[in-house]
């Protein structure tokens, strides 16, 4: 399974770089996050664009079987496949 988020610091982004690591503890700090208390909010307030799915979809390692990014085009932020190198 690949986990595609974005880190700081090589022993972290080593973990991920491998199939056998533990999305685990990532998932519950991004579940906890300011991020996800900000989305939840704008749910609560009714802010248009902001889908009541959208912090579980978030939130599922391996929903692809690649990874993917996550870019402002415009208004809206458009999730792509991520182009991966062998390293």
């Amino acid at each position: 399974m690949q986990v595609a988020v974005v880190v700081r610091g090589a022993g972290v982004a080593h973990r991920i770089a491998h199939d056998d690591a533990d999305p685990a503890p990532y998932l519950r700090r991004a579940r906890v996050s300011r991020a996800a208390r900000d989305l939840a909010e704008g749910l609560r307030l009714g802010y248009r664009g902001i889908h009541p799915d959208d912090i579980a979809l978030c939130l599922e390692a391996g929903r692809f079987p690649f990874p993917m990014t996550a870019r402002r085009e415009g208004p809206l932020t458009v999730l792509r496949p991520a182009a991966v190198t062998a390293g």
